[in-house]
């Protein structure tokens, strides 16, 4: 794995030497490359602990990190950090020091004690999530670089929402303390794999890892036929469930764009080509809409898989409307979305992403009578409403809320 030491010191508490390859297997120019187009949340997640700090000796296949070794991990995760945003000007909100604590693998993984798959104890030499993220927080706390101390610490990139759920009590102590700020989990793997009702916590809970890849079924780019895992309208209703069920404020896609082997990303680069999968489509109509720093807001009617409602306020006082139709036929729905205000002007914009349709604008005026709108959905469809509201000064609109 990558690791800013490469060379294990004689001891636990020797000095250690930080290399710093101002690389990273190509992260470093990929952040900056998001920085320009005006991404500013940035997190950082070490899959392991390196080697020589674990009980298998090796930064594959598992292994529990020792106790004796918790403040030279501590000290290791602070200074990558400082790589990142010191020297490399990336403003990291959040790091994490673990990937799938249940797994064992022959790639960095590191195993945590209490964490369900994990029997082995180790005879007491392990240590748990919250023995970490006590001494992590403090320790970046402690930074003299502001880009440092206000970084906050992340937990635990289980494999799935059953998981995330068992480990919750073990970390209830550093919540209540403020040394965690944000719960991290995947969605692929448990009982259930994907949000069903939202984790018992006061922390923001992002879904840090998922993608169509558990019945390796490949790159597709087709939007709806069986209802299989890596097809588009499947995908919308992951993203629409996570909202609604899981109330997650965060969802990663793995991996945005890359080769297609044992991965499905958006974007499959080919022969020096690219095809855009149908998942991509599904992802564009939440991420393009719902910005950062939206709040969720109350939806009259009923809520049915069938036809599957969310509603977001933006911090520009748009709304975003998210509907998913699963019904292979027309439905129509009744939009009555906040009226406009004196001086001002309503226009809903509807996207549509279906069989035929991807991402396809309908703009229309919806000067404020106090009517709902009334509009069609097309069958397997996903339709985003983007409200907006202008003000209207001299006779000319201009502005926002």
């Amino acid at each position: 794995m990558n690791s800013i030491e490469p060379s294990p010191p004689t001891a636990n508490t020797s000095k250690p030497v930080y290399t710093w390859d101002r690389n990273a297997s190509g992260q470093v120019w990929m952040a900056h490359q998001a920085q320009n187009y005006g991404v500013d949340t940035f997190y950082a997640d070490a899959w392991s602990a390196p080697g020589f700090m674990k009980t298998n000796g090796r930064d594959d296949e598992g292994g529990f990190l020792k106790k004796d070794w918790v403040a030279a991990y501590v000290d290791y995760l602070v200074a990558y950090v400082r790589a990142w945003t010191v020297t490399e000007g990336i403003p990291l909100q959040h790091v994490g020091f673990v990937n799938e604590p249940n797994v064992v693998k022959p790639y960095a993984t590191m195993q945590l004690p209490g964490v369900e798959g994990n029997t082995t104890a180790n005879n007491g030499s392990t240590v748990s999530a919250a023995d970490i993220i006590r001494p992590l927080a403090a320790a970046l706390k402690a930074a003299k670089e502001s880009a440092v101390s206000s970084v906050g610490v992340s937990c635990c990139e289980e494999q799935g929402w059953s998981l995330a759920r068992a480990m919750l009590p073990g970390l209830q102590s550093t919540v209540d303390d403020g040394a965690l700020r944000v719960i991290t989990t995947h969605a692929y793997k448990g009982t259930p794999g994907a949000p069903d009702v939202p984790l018992n916590t006061s922390l923001p809970v992002w879904i840090t890892e998922n993608s169509p890849i558990m019945q390796r079924l490949g790159f597709s780019d087709v939007w709806y036929d069986k209802g299989q895992e890596n097809e588009g309208l499947t995908w919308a209703n992951n993203l629409q469930t996570a909202l609604l069920d899981g109330n997650v404020s965060v969802y990663l896609y793995w991996i945005g764009a890359g080769g297609y082997g044992g991965e499905v990303p958006l974007v499959w680069l080919h022969d020096g080509n690219y095809s855009v999968g149908a998942t991509y489509w599904a992802t564009a109509h939440y991420s393009r809409f719902i910005r950062p720093g939206a709040t969720r807001v109350g939806v009259d009617g009923d809520d049915i898989q069938s036809v599957r409602t969310s509603a977001f306020k933006n911090t520009d006082g748009s709304y975003i409307i998210q509907v998913v139709n699963n019904i292979n036929g027309n439905v129509t729905v009744s939009l009555n979305a906040p009226p406009a205000k004196p001086r001002q002007s309503r226009s809903i914009t509807k996207y549509v992403t279906d069989r035929d349709l991807r991402l396809q604008g309908f703009e229309r005026d919806a000067p404020d009578l106090g009517q709902p709108l009334d509009t069609a959905l097309s069958p397997r469809s996903l339709t985003t409403f983007h409200v907006q509201y202008k003000y209207r000064r001299d006779g000319i609109f201009n502005g926002g809320e």
